[in-house]
């Protein structure tokens, strides 16, 4: 009888241990961990190219690490990761742009706690790609290679206009303001949404600022 009750506590024991694991997983999958990667890919002359394929590529294994396409206003992310070196290509494939290339490194610190946990400093890093035209115009063009300039609503330009002058008067508040103002009449503006992105860096008062919020 003593051995049945030993099993049963065993194996009650090991269906918690089990389960701990699998919600400790499902924390981590839900809080993202892992490097961040952002930016968008530019024109020359600053339009955003919607619609590219970039990837990227581990340098210490040479293996594959991911894909995404940039969207209306040309940003792209890439999340999850690891601490080391990445080679990020754009492939502006059916357009008259060539193709480009950029590497970013993650240096990741970790720190012991005294209840045996291990706190990992993640990084978020930003990235902008400056496509330049074929030598030979329109050897690659096509429908897809037509990136049009953005025509920004006055009231949008006001606004985002004011946020800057905010930032630059060390008024992070009103200029949050100012770029949200000017993001809800004109969601895809980019310069307004790469603003707040690099203001709202984890660390910064503006992260702290939306952190608030």
């Amino acid at each position: 009888m003593h051995r049945t009750i030993r099993i049963s506590r065993l194996m009650t024991l090991a269906l918690l241990v089990s389960a701990t694991v699998l919600a400790t997983s499902a924390s981590i999958r839900a809080q993202g961990l892992g490097n961040t990667l952002t930016g968008f890919v530019f024109t020359e002359d600053r339009s955003p190219v919607p619609d590219v394929a970039l990837e990227i590529y581990s340098n210490d294994t040479e293996s594959y690490s991911g894909r995404t396409k940039t969207n209306g206003s040309g940003q792209f992310s890439f999340y999850g990761l690891r601490g080391t070196s990445y080679r990020i290509r754009v492939m502006p494939l059916g357009t008259n742009f060539v193709e480009q290339t950029q590497t970013v490194d993650f240096y990741n610190t970790t720190r012991a706690l005294p209840n045996g946990q291990v706190l990992v400093s993640w990084d978020n890093k930003i990235v902008d790609f400056y496509l330049k035209q074929h030598p030979v115009a329109g050897a690659y063009a096509s429908k897809a290679s037509v990136v049009v300039a953005q025509e920004i609503p006055p009231d949008a330009k006001d606004a985002y206009d004011k946020a800057i002058d905010d930032f630059t008067n060390k008024r992070p508040a009103e200029g949050v303001a100012g770029l949200q103002r000017a993001l809800q009449i004109f969601p895809d503006y980019y310069p307004a949404l790469r603003r707040l992105g690099l203001e709202s860096q984890p660390g910064s008062e503006v992260s702290a600022l939306l952190d608030t919020e």
